[in-house]
């Protein structure tokens, strides 16, 4: 159904959408863009500047973080800079030594105009895109933010009419990319070079952000249960699903608490859930819908923490799922639509070539947790891990910075 003047007024001034949408068009056509670009370069580029972008401005998580951690360790001379949303409730997570500034046109384009190295897991906006071209001396280090993920990105996605605009958008971020990192064979030989059209020298590094399933991640485990008050004693089951057109965040009907009380029956002692809805639907989310007994964990600020101080995962289609499997610990499938999603955003490979157990009903679901097999799951993740040529070790962080080190 085609929606009216006054359902597209709307939507392009939901929030979030006029900077993403009605933004990047008045700069372009305006020459606002072209003219701020042209007065950026006239400050030179400075010596070991970075600036990091994590999800078009989000708090302090992903790669980015990691990178950024290492380098202020290293005690690296850096300047880093980390372009936020919302500046104010970045910096409340972040050490000393990291500067926030605000994800706005002037100011982004500013930052990055004079920074020797950008580190992005994510295309940058248009209207960052539009003021902006690539000086002589500087670096752009794209980690993107998938990890053996199975949705089909980048220009192999069904495409439509504002699709084909993205794209050229994503076109022009991809032409400057100098590094790519990747965690396996198979991302750097299919999708890398899908995604980003050819460019951009593949380092096959691991990501960043796995490194702390390597670790004992005591400290992550004890912040998570503080913060959601939580003993040592109970175990954790993480529900964590992707995002949909639908703007539907969770797809569970049933009680959580209930299907807790499968896992206790299944692995013993006592079990608790925590959810945490997309990022690209945490302003639409209902924090209402989360029954009493179950933690929501939408706004804690990295989910690698969650991740870690999960003993099991419930997703469908997210690249979380790809991340936890480095624990060896349970990650369970439940995706009502996936016949649907198959259709629409459409996978690399079919869900039955995953170790994980695939539910398309809740009674699947419940049933799959009382009858896992962990051996037979271990040799499916150790199968699967070898077969895409994953090489994941604990210690891509310092081979980035490494790399960003041997070029200042």
């Amino acid at each position: 159904m085609k929606l009216g003047l006054g359902s597209k007024i709307r939507k392009a001034f939901a929030p979030g959408a006029f900077r993403r949408k009605v933004v990047p068009y008045l700069w372009y056509y305006s020459g606002l863009a072209f003219l701020v670009s042209l007065l950026c370069r006239l400050r030179p580029v400075r010596r070991g500047k970075i600036v990091f972008n994590n999800f078009h401005g989000k708090g302090f998580g992903d790669h980015q973080k990691y990178i950024a951690l290492e380098l202020l360790r290293r005690k690296s001379p850096v300047e880093l800079v980390w372009l936020a949303e919302d500046p104010q409730a970045a910096a409340a997570g972040m050490p000393a030594g990291i500067r926030v500034v605000k994800y706005a046109p002037f100011r982004a384009i500013l930052e990055m105009s004079t920074a020797q190295f950008w580190c992005s897991n994510q295309s940058f906006d248009a209207f960052v895109l539009w003021g902006l071209g690539k000086r002589r001396g500087q670096c752009y280090i794209q980690t993107f933010h998938g990890s053996l993920g199975i949705k089909r990105i980048g220009q192999d996605r069904p495409t439509d009419g504002s699709v084909q605009l993205w794209l050229k958008v994503l076109m022009r971020d991809a032409e400057m990319t100098d590094f790519l990192i990747s965690n396996a064979t198979w991302e750097s030989e299919l999708v890398y070079r899908s995604r980003f059209f050819g460019f951009g020298d593949i380092k096959l590094f691991g990501h960043p952000r796995n490194d702390v399933f390597f670790s004992d991640g005591a400290a992550a485990r004890h912040a998570v249960r503080a913060r959601f008050g939580l003993s040592d004693a109970d175990r954790i089951v993480l529900y964590a699903p992707t995002h949909r057109p639908s703007r539907r965040w969770g797809m569970i009907d049933g009680s959580l608490v209930e299907l807790a009380g499968l896992f206790s029956g299944r692995f013993g002692g006592t079990w608790r859930f925590m959810v945490r809805a997309h990022p690209n639907l945490a302003n639409s989310h209902d924090g209402g819908r989360i029954e009493d007994g179950v933690a929501d964990a939408t706004f804690y600020p990295d989910i690698q923490d969650l991740l870690v101080a999960a003993d099991a995962l419930i997703s469908d289609y997210s690249s979380c799922m790809f991340d936890f499997m480095l624990s060896r610990r349970p990650v369970f499938v439940y995706a009502p639509d996936i016949n649907e999603y198959e259709r629409g955003r459409g996978f690399y490979y079919p869900m039955s070539e995953t170790p994980f157990p695939v539910a398309k009903t809740e009674a699947e679901l419940a049933e799959n947790i009382r009858t896992f097999d962990e051996a037979k799951y271990r040799e499916g993740v150790e199968a699967f891990l070898k077969g895409k040529g994953c090489v994941e070790d604990g210690h891509a962080t310092e081979r980035v910075c490494d790399l960003i080190e041997s070029k200042l």
